[in-house]
């Protein structure tokens, strides 16, 4: 497909995988991009390349090439899943990361260090501006297809029913041709199996010119990727008319839907799934939620079970109920009940907690919405997996408006209206408190504007750029799954680490991070944020207490049926190997059978001390 609107071929390259034995070499396309918005009058780029894959850096693994360059053979390792780009022309900085497609070829979007760059306005459409408006706009992404789909808005124009595509690999953007039926606005967007997304519900407003009275929608449209168009002839029915509601990806692959107003503007408490196999929507044996909601916040935590947190009820108030639904939505548990601020949003972290703002701690006694934000509106609040809850330092002051957007490391932006306008902070997990970053954007975004994180490092929004709806992304990291992290970890900080707990330190949570490393009681947990490992060597070097058990995905080892050598301290070295696993200790060692395939990191305390982890270092090796 040629070159779309908002985007420009950088630079060509082939990169040549060098394979083992008598194995041909692999020639993969690497192509990198430029957002056309962004790069206008840019010079010649100087651009570092790094090939990741599960295995440790080499000579094989990085290169600098120009960026007037063409055909340049990189010779890569043929088990390269991902490629990371950074970029220079004079002042400015560009980066970019992009995976291995499985034909072989990578694409990388290289974005502006610090910017909020364009990548679709709406005057780019082929006729009237689209988006036309902001509010009511529908955002999501399709992670497998690397695209980002933005859907309808509240206008009683044809414009309801437009919707926009950008690559998000490429930068290429599209309007949809024919867009959908009918009008959309207050709608869902996710992603449906392989090459789909779903639009879901929402209101249609173009039946009023009263945008009020515009009634819910009892049917959903699926975008096919590889036609670059929804399919107008087979809409999803709904088992009940909904908008304004949550929705979320399940493990199985399909969408679910969470609460939301129904045909009377009556909060609903019906969750219902749209199956990727059969395309079609039910409600049968499926959990009906505690309290019924508008607005909820639906998030899929680690273990594939669903959080559903915040929103408010019929009459408006905010619902303080928190609940968690099982992995395929059949069951529902509250396990807590806070006090929630009017103004209030969540966000997910690795491990299954979940972060609040505007949350307390605990249940309030308040019985109005004013006395709710007095007592709650800068509260900050960590939620266990468990439903228990650690007051963290609240902000400095109470938001007229919030969203938490979900980012790496597991430290979510918060986006907020402030006494002076628009803020961007970003959340410390181990601090616990939401600081201004050093790598803020250029224009911050509106937290009452439609958002979507792209992947942990970047996340795009809508906002209104002089006077035009334009959709623009921003880009502060490239860590991923095949991610090395050079630096010990726990030696100088804990970056790249997140505890299962708020880490306030042993005596409170029995977690937490100082200048003698990490601390550990029993049961307490960090894990290594973003990547996974296949074949690797783990080498923990513990100055007290017990030594940790690692985790290996949900497998545990250093304990029970494969403990550690005997004695305390020290350097203790895991390797893992197929599905083989290796516990040294000095001369000493113990081998298990481990899991298979790529699996993440974690260190657990064991026993009845204090375990201190002094540093934690993870080398990839090729099977």
């Amino acid at each position: 497909m040629s070159l779309g609107h908002g985007s420009a071929l950088c630079l060509l390259l082939l990169l040549s995988g060098c394979g083992s034995g008598a194995e041909p070499d692999v020639v993969h396309r690497v192509a990198l991009h430029l957002p056309e918005r962004c790069a206008e009058n840019l010079g010649p780029l100087s651009i570092q390349l790094e090939a990741l894959g599960d295995f440790e850096a080499s000579s094989l693994t990085s290169e600098t090439v120009a960026g007037d360059g063409r055909g340049i053979e990189l010779r890569f390792p043929d088990g390269t899943q991902s490629v990371d780009a950074q970029g220079a022309a004079g002042r400015s900085k560009w980066q970019g990361i992009g995976d291995r497609t499985p034909g072989g070829d990578v694409d990388v979007l290289l974005w502006p260090d610090r910017s909020a760059c364009p990548l679709w306005r709406g005057s780019d459409a082929d006729k009237s501006p689209f988006p036309a408006v902001t509010d009511g706009v529908a955002v999501g992404i399709s992670e497998r297809e690397r695209l980002l789909l933005a859907v309808g808005g509240l206008t009683p124009s044809s414009d309801a029913a437009r919707a926009v595509w950008i690559h998000l690999d490429t930068g290429e953007a599209a309007e949809v041709a024919d867009g959908l039926l009918p009008g959309r606005a207050f709608a869902s967007v996710t992603e449906l199996g392989k090459g789909a997304l779903v639009v879901a519900g929402g209101v249609d407003p173009t039946v009023s010119q009263d945008l009020t009275l515009s009634p819910p929608l009892d049917s959903a449209a699926v975008f096919y990727v590889d036609e670059w168009r929804f399919d107008r002839n087979r809409p999803i029915q709904l088992s009940v008319a909904r908008a304004r509601h949550g929705a979320a990806v399940l493990s199985d692959g399909s969408t679910l839907l969470v609460g939301g107003s129904g045909p009377t503007g009556v909060a609903l408490s019906t969750v219902e799934t749209i199956s990727p196999t059969d395309l079609a929507a039910k409600v049968a044996g499926l959990a009906t939620l505690t309290r019924a909601r508008i607005w909820p916040t639906v998030l899929t935590l680690d273990d594939g079970s669903v959080f559903v947190g915040g929103g408010t009820d019929s009459t408006g108030h905010p619902v303080h109920v928190l609940e968690w639904l099982s992995p395929d939505a059949s069951d529902t548990t509250p396990k807590t009940s806070l006090g929630i601020a009017p103004v209030h949003a969540f966000a997910a972290l690795p491990g299954g907690s979940v972060v609040g703002v505007g949350v307390c701690a605990s249940e309030s006694s308040c019985s109005d919405d004013a006395c709710l934000a007095a007592e709650c509106g800068t509260a900050v609040t960590w939620i266990r997996e468990s439903g228990a809850t650690d007051a963290l330092p609240p902000l400095d002051f109470a938001p007229s408006a919030a969203a938490l957007i979900d980012a790496s490391d597991a430290a979510p932006w918060l986006s907020a209206e402030g006494p002076n306008g628009r803020v961007l902070l970003r959340f410390d997990p181990w601090s616990g408190r939401f600081a201004v970053p050093a790598d803020l954007p250029d224009r911050l975004p509106s937290p009452l504007s439609p958002h979507v994180t792209t992947d942990p490092g970047a996340f795009a929004w809508i906002d209104d750029v002089d006077g035009t709806p334009t959709v623009l992304g921003f880009r502060h990291d490239v860590r991923g799954v095949f991610t090395r992290d050079i630096t010990p970890l726990f030696l100088v900080d804990a970056t790249h680490a997140v505890a299962d707990r708020a880490p306030l330190g042993v005596p409170q949570t029995g977690i937490g991070f100082d200048g003698a490393g990490l601390s550990l009681t029993k049961g307490a947990r960090a894990s290594v944020t973003e990547t996974r490992y296949g074949a690797l060597t783990l080498e923990i070097t513990v100055t007290s207490g017990p030594a940790p058990i690692v985790r290996l995905g949900g497998a545990a080892f250093g304990a029970g049926d494969c403990p550690w050598p005997n004695g305390d301290g020290g350097t203790l070295t895991l390797t893992r190997s197929n599905q083989s696993v290796t516990l040294s200790r000095d001369e000493a060692s113990t081998t298990c059978t481990g899991p298979s395939g790529l699996t993440t990191v974690a260190l657990e305390g064991a026993g009845d001390g204090v375990t201190v982890v002094r540093s934690l270092t993870v080398r990839r090796a090729k099977e």
